[in-house]
């Protein structure tokens, strides 16, 4: 994920920058996190001590079934938007302010 500003999210600050994007999933909620490494290639690269922001979300059960792990960016005005993540019966949101 990349941002040329500063963000807001959950009330933490996200850096502008470039970051790799991890999810721990459980059943009641998922640990969603932003780490300096941008250029990892999956969990084998991925080092702890890289962690920018880490942050709670609770998972939403889908209706339909989405096949390919979907992205989006949902702005609600210019400086306010929701980022999400679908895949097979789920969804992951978050909102984000930009600084």
């Amino acid at each position: 994920m990349e941002t040329n500003k500063d963000l807001t999210i959950n009330e933490q600050l996200l850096p502008d920058g470039k970051y790799g994007l991890f999810t721990i999933p459980s059943i009641d909620e998922w640990t969603v996190i932003f780490n300096s490494n941008w250029n990892q290639h999956g969990k084998d690269d991925y080092d702890e001590n890289g962690d920018i922001l880490r942050i709670k979300v609770k998972p939403e059960t889908l209706e339909e079934i989405i096949e390919h792990l979907e992205y989006r960016i949902k702005v609600v005005s210019e400086d306010e938007g929701f980022i999400s993540l679908a895949w097979e019966k789920v969804l992951i949101s978050f909102n984000f302010k930009v600084k």
